[in-house]
């Protein structure tokens, strides 16, 4: 069983994250899906593509923001990974309200009132950013790539953010010291950690 050392956080308590991201629509409203970018060459055709973004998710070209409907996603996700088996938790004490989680492979989606609100994704096969961040690469990878913020009063420790070309936020944690930290994970929107 793979490990959630991180993930397992997301089940504990205390919410943290951003909440609800810029240009949502309001929970009546079903966001409209939009065509993703084309994958960037840090993953094959062969492999299967969650691509996350600061404001939501897509699966193969899909793109569907927060606060799309869980049915949505969670259909177009099993599309794009038919051998994964699912994953459903929940947590009813998260600071941001009660959370409901669906997990396959690396990438967990968070729900409340069946609406996608963030995201938690550790290293695999085909995850990665719309702008070519993933989860496995050092700190000095991801510094010729983006202006990276290191968050040393975080509680969780080795935890950093970075803005994406759109203008959204992504962070992330680190593990190990200097330019040789491994990004262990990556996350966006309203998460539950232990803070």
């Amino acid at each position: 069983m793979r490990a959630f050392a991180l993930a397992g956080l997301a089940m504990l308590a205390g919410c943290g994250g951003a909440g609800q991201a810029d240009g949502e629509q309001s929970a009546g409203q079903e966001p409209e899906a939009v065509e993703s970018p084309e994958p960037t060459a840090n993953a094959t055709a062969r492999e299967p593509m969650a691509v996350v973004y600061a404001k939501g998710v897509s699966f193969g070209t899909r793109r569907m923001p927060f606060r799309t409907a869980r049915r949505v996603i969670e259909k177009e996700a099993r599309v794009v990974f038919p051998d994964l088996t699912f994953e459903i938790d929940h947590n009813p004490e998260c600071g941001a309200g009660p959370m409901e989680f669906t997990s396959f492979g690396p990438l967990t989606l968070n729900f409340q009132e069946d609406r996608l609100v963030g995201w938690f994704m550790e290293k695999g096969p085909g995850m990665q950013t719309a702008d070519g961040i993933r989860p496995g690469m050092t700190l000095a990878e991801l510094r010729e790539q983006r202006s990276v913020e290191l968050l040393p009063n975080s509680t969780l420790g080795g935890e950093f953010t970075y803005m994406t070309p759109d203008g959204g936020t992504i962070d992330g944690f680190l593990e190990g010291e200097g330019d040789g930290a491994i990004v262990t994970a990556l996350y966006a929107g309203t998460n539950c950690f232990f803070r």
